[in-house]
């Protein structure tokens, strides 16, 4: 009760707050009064400082001047008393680079014009370059105004940023994820930006496509019909040796792709040039191969091959082991339009499994078939499908009724039967024994064989880029060894 008497209580100095109080709000009132106009009309960030006789702004939107916005910029100039002239040329301001005067290489006024009594707006050039932040110096002539005789001068901050150096995507190709949707993915590595004299890596990509429509942009790219694909951040400092990676989902369909590199200063995003644009084919699902018929021979290193036709497919990826895993495979390939395809290299006598692969025009791959066995053909098999070399077939003659019957002691034993032809001539000791069959069996594919047959598409003996992204997504995808990854790298880096 004690502290509640002394509020209640009026103290000595009661009677002169009551007459502060009144003076006090007299002189807001006054202040608010004497304030310039142009100190609210200042749409920015910029502040007019009460020491200066002419007040200079951005226009509403523009956060800041750089290097790269200075050309056609604009700046409001307000006068704190007077007014501008009623036609202001643009030879009435001149811009320095400091207060003594220096003139700003490459920046020019190009217009002016009066927006009221006590507001302009200035229009800038610059063709030029600099390689950090700067001060420019607004400077308007005596006959600009009718504030008074002097040259009146404001400061603006110009900002330097290089934009940083245009992405190089190192890869970019179709993918099928578990669910059966499919990406795109790019593969790239982080870009290079200068911010005020220091270098470091960009850490924010953007990645944009634009859909393929025949007649309108089949053989380059149309401004104005890019679409966003996806946004990477990497980490604050990324690794300049790391490639990284990003995916955006798409239909089946042919794309363009591009990245582009952005960054930030001072609330201002840079964006890089673009990158290469490249062209990415995303293929509809493709079934399993049926109806597999494979027929060994004629020769016995030698099959063929029947199947039914698959929708979507362009090829057909063919794979052939005596192993039952399929862990080193031969592969084979063979276009859609094929009917039937021959191919060599079995050993004889031998037990084969084999297995097919539908693939889609840019390389999506359908699910193997069911695996097919079959056995090559030895020696006697086709010997036996073979025509006698003379006109005795080395059947009855040599161990038949002429052999082991009266004959043997006759003319017949050491005639032309058993001496001649038939034991010691092209039967026993000709083709089939010591010809063609035993000592001239063709060797084994190579894997370097194996592999080019199977993703040089175009035949042209060489492994492109096209072809290498189709082995990558092979890998990717789980049917391609590492192995056999490495052999199409370094045939495509012999190409």
């Amino acid at each position: 009760m004690k502290y509640l008497n002394l509020l209640r209580t009026p103290s000595r100095g009661w009677g002169k707050i009551r007459i502060i109080l009144p003076m006090l709000a007299l002189a807001a009132v006054f202040l608010f009064l004497a304030t310039p106009p142009e100190r609210a009309e200042a749409n920015s960030h910029l502040t007019c400082d009460s020491i200066y006789p002419v007040c200079a702004s951005l226009p509403s939107g523009v956060s800041q001047l750089t290097e790269t916005n200075l050309n056609g910029a604009k700046i409001i100039l307000g006068l704190r008393s007077g007014t501008w002239n009623t036609s202001p040329s643009a030879a009435n301001f001149e811009i320095h680079q400091d207060k003594s005067g220096t003139a700003f290489s490459g920046v020019a006024v190009t217009g002016a014009t009066r927006d009221s009594g006590n507001k302009l707006t200035l229009t800038l050039s610059y063709n030029g370059d600099f390689d950090a932040d700067k001060k420019l110096f607004v400077n308007a002539l005596a006959a600009a105004h009718s504030g008074s005789n002097d040259k009146l001068s404001h400061d603006v901050s110009v900002y330097h940023h290089d934009v940083p150096t245009a992405v190089h995507i190192q890869n970019a190709y179709q993918r099928v994820r578990s669910d059966g949707s499919t990406v795109i993915e790019v593969h790239w590595s982080a870009v290079t930006r200068n911010t005020e004299g220091d270098t470091t890596y960009v850490p924010s990509y953007d990645m944009e496509i634009q859909r393929v429509v025949p007649g309108v942009n089949e053989s380059a790219p149309v401004d104005g019909r890019w679409e966003w694909g996806f946004y990477a951040t990497l980490s604050a400092n990324p690794d300049p040796e790391e490639v990284h990676t990003g995916s955006a989902r798409v239909d089946p369909g042919e794309y363009w792709v591009r990245m582009i590199a952005i960054t930030y200063n001072r609330g201002t995003e840079f964006k890089s040039r673009p990158s290469a644009d490249r062209k990415v084919g995303v293929d509809h699902a493709v079934g399993k191969v049926t109806g597999i018929q494979v027929t060994p021979g004629p020769a016995t290193d030698e099959f063929t091959i029947t199947w039914d036709h698959v929708p979507n497919a362009a090829r057909y990826r063919i794979q052939y082991t005596t192993d039952d895993n399929f862990d080193s495979p031969t592969e084979a390939s063979a276009s859609d339009e094929a009917q039937e395809v021959t191919y060599n290299g079995l050993l004889p006598g031998r037990d084969y499994r084999l297995r097919m692969f539908a693939v889609a025009e840019h390389g999506r791959e359908g699910p193997p078939s069911d695996v097919v066995e079959f056995t090559s053909l030895d020696h006697e098999t086709s010997q036996s499908q073979g025509p006698p070399e003379q006109g005795d077939d080395g059947g009855g003659d040599t161990g038949g009724g002429d052999t082991g019957g009266g004959d043997t002691g006759g003319g017949d034993t050491g005639g032309g039967d058993t001496g001649g032809g038939d034991t010691g001539g092209g039967d026993t000791g000709g083709d089939d024994t010591g010809g063609d069959d035993t000592d001239d069996t063709t060797p084994p594919v190579t894997d370097e064989a194996r592999l080019l047959a199977l993703y040089d598409t175009n035949n042209d003996g060489v492994i492109d880029a096209s072809e290498l992204n189709n082995a990558i997504g092979d890998y990717l995808d789980e049917t391609l060894s590492a192995s056999d990854l490495n052999i199409v790298i370094g045939l495509y880096l012999q190409g």
